[in-house]
């Protein structure tokens, strides 16, 4: 679940520089998604394990 957190971290961060203006929202968040690209690392299994502490 670390990609979550980090892509939480990121929208956090950025937002706050712009004063967390709604209208700025889509572009930082398609930004982050580009960053990270969390579907290439995602497991289909990883939140259920998350959620059961598996």
């Amino acid at each position: 679940m670390r990609s979550f957190q980090d892509m939480g971290r990121l929208l956090q961060e950025r937002g706050l520089k712009v004063q967390h203006r709604e209208e700025a929202f889509p572009d930082i968040a398609a930004e982050v998604l580009r960053e990270l690209a969390p579907h290439q690392a995602f497991k289909a299994l990883e939140p259920v394990e998350w959620l059961y502490g598996t």
